[in-house]
């Protein structure tokens, strides 16, 4: 597994011009404490990511918008929290790849049921998807998380919540408007939905930028249960076999 971060230079690269692992010297243009995210819960994926960053990383708050018509908190996040995806159909083909090289190459112990009932799935089971099915080979642990808990099993509410209006939908800037007034007035947000202990209004610490040096504060990480910790670690291992033989295949190219 690879750790996402912007510290990673295989998680990041240079080459895309952003300067994450280096930036400019000076002062960002607009403080943290200026800028808030706004989310109506259908971030995934990159967004996901990009949400990380500016939480754990440069220390921005968040507004969740919408929901269930009821009180209380919401998280920023609704949707997956993994990292890089591949096309389901090219499992098969890359661990039978795999396979037919594992003897040349003296690696006996990946020749193992496992690996061998996902080169040869049944028949219903390659049907089941098409080309735009995915799956996640990747998870994202949050820089200084010393558990290593992948973000999907941690529970993450928004700084502040909001509730959509008439206006909001025929106006959008007026969405803004209201979370920037809920943002600098708590009093706005949706009863019961701020300064919970996941949140950075309610106490949880970011990391910050720099190197990844020590470990994370134990109140800093929001996972907030043991039986998170216990649910994580199954999601490391169906994709052992698929890294596996994508570091494999990778070498051969």
């Amino acid at each position: 597994m690879t750790q996402m971060s912007n510290s990673n230079p295989v998680s990041i690269r240079d080459q895309t011009g952003f300067k994450f692992l280096n930036p400019p010297a000076g002062d960002p243009p607009f403080a943290a404490e200026n800028i808030v995210m706004l989310s109506d819960g259908l971030c995934g994926s990159s967004c996901a990511s990009f949400h990380e960053e500016l939480k754990n990383i440069a220390g921005v708050k968040a507004i969740a918008v919408g929901g269930r018509p009821q009180e209380g908190a919401m998280q920023t996040i609704g949707g997956s929290k993994g990292g890089e995806v591949i096309p389901l159909y090219t499992i098969p083909i890359s661990l039978q790849t795999m396979m037919n090289l594992t003897a040349p190459l003296g690696i006996d112990t990946l020749d193992d049921n496992s690996l061998t009932n996902l080169a040869n799935p049944d028949v219903l089971l390659t049907r089941a998807g098409d080309s735009s099915s995915r799956i996640q080979v990747q998870d994202q642990i949050r820089k200084g998380d010393e558990s290593g808990t992948p973000l999907q099993y941690i529970y993450e509410d928004a700084d502040c919540r909001i509730f959509y209006t008439t206006k909001m939908l025929l106006e959008p800037e007026s969405a803004w408007e209201a979370a920037w007034s809920a943002y600098t007035d708590d009093s706005k947000c949706v009863k019961d939905s701020a300064k919970k202990s996941s949140s950075i209004s309610g106490g949880y610490k970011p990391f910050g930028p720099g190197d990844l040096n020590g470990k994370q504060s134990e109140n800093s990480t929001s996972s907030s249960s043991d039986k998170d910790k216990e649910n994580a670690a199954p999601a490391w291992r169906p994709s052992l076999a698929i890294c596996a033989a994508a570091t494999v295949i990778s070498f051969l190219l």
